[in-house]
């Protein structure tokens, strides 16, 4: 439990670090932010040196940029269930087959997944994007 709220506290460190640079209201910084969440685990995958987990890896990285591109074009609700899927992506990696990460970075990930989706969430919710 202390990776994953080491990771709530670097999610909320993120959020800060984004209203204070006045990048949090920008449609493009969530997508963006979806985008590098979505490639660490095809990264990892290159370096383990897998094909097979490459494979896997960038297949799931590249459902999440489509949903970053959906939220970019049609509606953020798309990032915000991105990043929320991504969490649960992140919760179940440690059983999937082809797992290049390390193990404490799901559940880190975790945290940050989901406090960047539930911040998200609340500023759609209070119509400030």
């Amino acid at each position: 439990m202390m990776i994953v709220a080491i990771g709530a506290f670097v999610g909320i460190v993120i959020a800060v670090f984004m209203v204070l640079a006045r990048i949090s209201t920008e449609r493009g910084t969530w997508a963006t932010l979806l985008v590098a969440i979505a490639i660490f685990y095809p990264v990892f995958a290159v370096e383990s040196g897998s094909l097979e987990s490459f494979a896997v890896q960038i297949g799931a990285a590249s459902f999440f940029i489509i949903l970053a591109f959906l939220g970019a074009r049609v509606s953020l609700w798309f990032v915000a269930a991105g990043l929320t899927l991504h969490g649960l992506f992140d919760w179940t990696a440690d059983y999937m087959l082809a797992d290049p990460s390390p193990d404490w970075w799901g559940p880190f990930c975790v945290g940050v997944d989901f406090v960047a989706a539930a911040y998200l969430a609340i500023k759609l919710w209070r119509k400030q994007l």
